[in-house]
């Protein structure tokens, strides 16, 4: 079945059919701007597939939005694990320092934590750091990597939540759609 727009639904009475002593309710739908008839197990039909596609709208940006934040987890990951490798001597000196390397994606996503140029702004080549400044960094992205992961557990229950109620109007609208089909071949079983 098409996704259509169905903007209105009206109960218009009952009818009775005395060929096949059926009584049932007429509805008419506004569908895509068109009046159009049907009968109730096709508005249910119709209406379950609708908000399985309306939610399944709501999927997709929702898994690019935890693409993104695993993305920015690497990164955060990635950094701390650079800041990691520089190694002091707290032995001789209250703030020791260190030499080491840092890379662009650290460096750019230190800079945008700490809104500055962090660590004098040394990517690519080798750099003497501070434990101080270290540490810094360090808790900079130990924070942005907790908060990344305490939204990707909402996000993670939120999908799990528009995925399970896709899937449940996905199945009720085939439930109906074979009971539908059943009832009519009964119908016209016990006609012929």
């Amino acid at each position: 079945m098409a996704n259509h727009e169905i903007t209105a639904i009206e109960v218009k009475g009952t009818g009775f059919n005395e060929r096949w002593n059926i009584s049932m309710l007429e509805y008419e739908m506004l569908v895509d701007g068109k009046r159009t008839k049907v009968d109730f197990q096709d508005l249910m039909v119709n209406v379950a597939e609708n908000q399985a596609l309306a939610i399944e709208q709501e999927v997709q940006p929702e898994a690019t939005r935890i693409q993104k934040r695993t993305n920015r987890l690497k990164i955060v990951g990635d950094a701390m694990a650079e800041l990691s490798a520089f190694k002091f001597n707290t032995k001789d000196n209250s703030n020791p320092s260190a030499s080491g390397k840092i890379t662009q994606p650290t460096q750019d996503i230190l800079n945008e934590l700490t809104n500055s140029t962090w660590g004098r702004g040394y990517a690519g080549n080798s750099v003497t750091l501070y434990k101080s400044e270290v540490d810094s960094g360090n808790q900079y992205l130990k924070s942005e990597s907790d908060k990344l992961n305490n939204d990707q557990q909402l996000a993670m229950s939120r999908l799990e939540s528009l995925v399970q109620g896709r899937d449940q109007n996905f199945n009720m609208a085939s439930t109906l759609m074979q009971h539908v089909s059943e009832a009519r071949g009964s119908t016209i079983k016990s006609m012929g």
